[in-house]
């Protein structure tokens, strides 16, 4: 998947920052936010970082039909990640590093142009081929 318009748009009003911008929002701000139950290592990105699974009480999350949420090299799951289901969450990591930060903004972007469709969405129907 190639970078989106609004991902460009927002990298460039940014002057192109980081994945070190997301990562420390969601290790700062998420993990508390969250009621972290237990924070691990549960892999290694495509790009060589390590990915972080975080255990929950809730989600940073506007939809509470989800049950797990990624944010950067950072995996949320309500109650506890199972392995079983992270081949799909480590597809949004891969996504993360070959867009950046602003994946968070292309990501809205595009849910709206798919109608506000999760399941039309094209980071998930991405991610949907690997696993839900």
């Amino acid at each position: 998947m190639g970078v989106g318009p609004a991902c460009e748009a927002a990298e460039a009003r940014s002057g192109g920052i980081g994945p070190d911008q997301i990562d420390a929002f969601a290790e700062g701000e998420l993990i508390d936010f969250v009621h972290a139950t237990a924070i691990y290592g549960c892999g290694t990105s495509a790009g060589g970082a390590t990915v972080i699974c975080v255990d929950s009480q809730r989600l940073p999350t506007f939809d509470s039909d989800m049950n797990r949420v990624t944010y950067g090299h950072y995996i949320f799951c309500e109650g506890h990640c199972e392995a079983a289901r992270l081949p799909h969450e480590f597809v949004h990591v891969r996504q993360f590093e070959d867009t950046g930060d602003a994946m968070g903004i292309d990501y809205l972007v595009q849910y709206v142009w798919s109608g506000f469709s999760y399941e039309s969405n094209p980071y998930e129907v991405e991610a949907r081929s690997v696993g839900r």
